[in-house]
């Protein structure tokens, strides 16, 4: 028996202020928010919607890499345990820090529904609070300010009133606030415009000017960020964004196996295919669906029962995956029949 789910995260976090769309006369210039390397590392989920006038959901690319009405950039992790590790969150300019928040829940997933909010922040700040999770925001020059949400609670660096760097330390990635996944929700504002957002990308259907120093190429490839193997059959992706008893080896004790992957590029009406086999290299079992719409950051697993229950086992299983019939995956596996004990003769 074989089954395939897949898992979506949706991440909405930001006010409603009219969108600009220029950042004309601005000379300030961004260095990255996030440590790592891009494509690598971390990855870009969701820009700015430059669809709010007419209903369309469009980046500034002209492409559908955001969603209705988002007023940031999400640079995604893989996984907690790579949350876990540390990822640093930069001051993108010099500034000073105008306002923080460090002390509220920063596991949210898409199972926890938001609901771990915690600190009295008063009536004002109960919103933004609750939406940005633990945040930073900074005012720099030419108009602009820039906040940080969604960070790791208790790793913010700094303080209202301090004096920040370019490039420097500011806080770490979490999971805080309106999210179902690590990751940081950027975003710069005009404060001289009603705090209108502000598209730092540049694009056809944004802005013609970058306040990047350099502007992360626009990637819209399909791009297997991880995989393995897990011994149960997962009921959301909570339990493998946080890497819970990944293996590759398997025995008898383990009654099902489950393949998963991250998958970034997929676009509506690509298919997807997953197929088992034996070391003999013989089909056990395969899977396929039509992807539904463009999809930047999924988990999608299939599992089967163990195959030792029937008495197959051997080292050199595969689980492949494949896009449109190309292949773009391929993990191996071994489920090992434990070796009998010899009888004790003792006497």
């Amino acid at each position: 028996m074989l089954l395939i789910m897949h898992w979506k995260y949706t991440i909405v976090i930001g006010f409603l202020f009219t969108y600009t769309g220029t950042t004309n006369g601005q000379s300030i210039k961004f260095v990255s928010p996030i440590g790592g390397i891009y494509l690598q590392d971390y990855f870009i989920y969701h820009y700015v919607d430059h669809g709010k006038f007419d209903g369309d959901p469009k980046d500034s690319y002209c492409g559908h890499k955001t969603q209705k009405d988002h007023e940031g950039t999400d640079y995604m992790l893989k996984s907690f345990p790579q949350m876990d590790s540390l990822v640093p969150v930069y001051a993108v300019a010099a500034g000073k820090v105008y306002f923080t928040v460090d002390s509220l829940y920063d596991r949210n997933t898409w199972n926890s529904e938001y609901k771990r909010v915690s600190g009295d922040f008063g009536y004002n700040l109960k919103w933004s609070a609750t939406k940005y999770g633990n945040h930073v925001v900074i005012n720099h020059k030419d108009s602009l300010f820039t906040l940080y949400a969604g960070l790791k609670r208790y790793s913010v660096t700094v303080k209202p009133g301090d004096s920040v760097r370019s490039g420097e330390v500011i806080a770490y990635v979490g999971s805080s606030g309106y999210s179902n996944g690590p990751h940081l929700h950027f975003e710069v504002r005009d404060k001289y415009k009603n705090n209108d957002v502000v598209d730092p990308f540049s694009g056809p259907c944004g802005s013609s000017k970058s306040i990047w120093v350099n502007q992360p190429a626009y990637d819209t490839a399909i791009r297997v960020m991880e995989s393995g193997f897990v011994p149960y059959a997962p009921k959301h992706s909570d339990s493998l964004s946080e890497r819970i008893s990944v293996k590759s080896n398997f025995d008898e004790h383990q009654p099902y196996i489950t393949h998963w992957v991250l998958i970034s590029g997929l676009h509506k009406n690509d298919m997807l295919r997953t197929e088992w086999y034996q070391p003999d290299l013989t089909l056990w079992s395969s899977f396929q669906m039509i992807i539904k719409q463009d999809e930047w950051y999924n988990y999608y697993w299939s599992w089967t029962r163990n195959p030792l229950l029937k008495d197959y086992y051997g080292d050199g299983w595969i689980c492949a995956v494949f896009v449109n019939n190309k292949l773009i995956l391929k993990d191996k596996l071994n489920i090992r029949k434990p070796k009998k004990r010899p009888r004790n003769t003792d006497h």
